[in-house]
């Protein structure tokens, strides 16, 4: 190749480089003009998303309905939630809200993520309806005071059941004592699923056992003895007399002295009537409440029928020896004379009976003992 024909390429390659540079050049210029083109767009959608959560949402009851779009005051985005408030659920509880958008220019994809939270609290405490502010019953008499509760109530948990009155349920607590008269005061305390507690009081007042006025009966003979305090006392004996007389001494082996003490707590109780009623008690002893159903119900069990002068002392005497051994021990082993039987009358008198005064028993006592 001639020299001028070598110049000549060579003119023509640093041309074409040249070109090739200007090409370049341009390529990189609108690259970087695109990309910087982009990150504007992107921060500007960026920008422009926002959400606005309100701040007059304060906490929420415990239960109550709550419509949680309110949360969002003002949003500019696509709008995404993550979470719901649940008010069956106490606390603080959050929501997640996502704020997004698209980039209409390049379809670049942005985002920006807010956070709200808010308190559910229970402010509410359980309602207790009660029967009756007060009960009586007569000493000796069993009472189960859970029944004078009427319902025990939450106003979102609903009825609440017994339980220890510390969770979801309610509970009574007392210091009473039916052998013994007074005043008590049962306490009932109620709680609900978050551990509120409310109480509420009512009172039983327990009253001395009345003492029934014995009615005459057909007499076939008569004594007398004196009281302590000089005062004379007449007692009349018939059929229903030697009936539960001979019943106590004859088959279930009690002595003359003690046999007389019980009768004279009978004749006063019952007047020797096995079907003596008030409203409350029944029999020649006078049972009441529960000693009144366990007397029918043991009868029952034993093959006896406790309208019966038998069935009835068969129960006297196996809730002496069960219930009261103390006092069967004293009545038993009384000596066997005129004291002995005013002995048993008033110690039957005090600890089985329970009758609110001793009175003449151990007088009658006495005058049976003498008949």
């Amino acid at each position: 190749m001639t020299k001028t024909g070598r110049k000549k390429n060579t003119i023509l390659l640093l041309s074409i480089l040249a070109a090739l540079a200007v090409l370049c050049a341009g390529l990189y210029a609108r690259s970087e003009y695109i990309r910087k083109d982009k990150e504007k767009c992107l921060a500007a959608l960026t920008d422009s998303l926002s959400l606005v959560v309100s701040e007059e949402v304060g906490p929420l009851e415990y239960g109550s309905a709550f419509d949680q779009s309110v949360l969002v005051k003002e949003c500019n985005g696509d709008l995404k939630t993550e979470g719901t408030v649940d008010t069956a659920k106490t606390g603080p509880q959050t929501i997640t809200y996502t704020v997004s958008g698209t980039d209409p220019k390049y379809g670049q994809y942005a985002e920006k993520k807010y956070t709200a939270t808010v308190e559910v609290v229970d402010t509410q405490v359980p309602v207790i309806e009660l029967e009756k502010e007060n009960l009586t019953v007569t000493v000796g008499t069993p009472l189960n005071v859970m029944p004078n509760i009427k319902a025990v109530t939450d106003p979102v948990d609903g009825t609440l059941p017994e339980g220890d009155g510390v969770k979801a349920s309610y509970t009574a607590v007392s210091d009473l004592n039916t052998d013994k008269k007074g005043t008590y005061t049962v306490t009932v305390t109620a709680a609900d699923a978050n551990g509120n507690q409310t109480t509420r009081d009512f009172s039983v007042t327990v009253k001395p056992k009345p003492t029934p006025t014995p009615t005459p009966v057909s007499v076939t003979a008569s004594a007398a003895a004196s009281s302590s305090t000089g005062t004379t006392v007449k007692v009349s004996v018939g059929a229903n007399y030697s009936a539960v007389y001979s019943y106590l001494t004859g088959t279930l082996g009690y002595s003359r002295a003690a046999a007389c003490g019980i009768c004279a707590n009978i004749v006063r109780e019952s007047n020797f009537n096995p079907k003596c009623s008030s409203s409350i008690y029944y029999g020649l002893c006078q049972w009441g409440g529960g000693r009144k159903s366990n007397m029918f119900y043991w009868c029952k069990k034993n093959g006896y029928d406790p309208h019966s002068v038998v069935g009835q002392l068969q129960f006297m005497h196996y809730e002496l020896k069960t219930g009261h051994p103390s006092v069967y021990n004293v009545v038993r082993n009384v000596p066997n004379t005129e004291d002995g039987a005013a002995e048993a009358a008033e110690v039957f008198c005090r600890k089985y009976e329970r009758a609110a005064k001793v009175g003449k028993r151990p007088a009658i006592a006495r005058a049976y003992f003498n008949k």
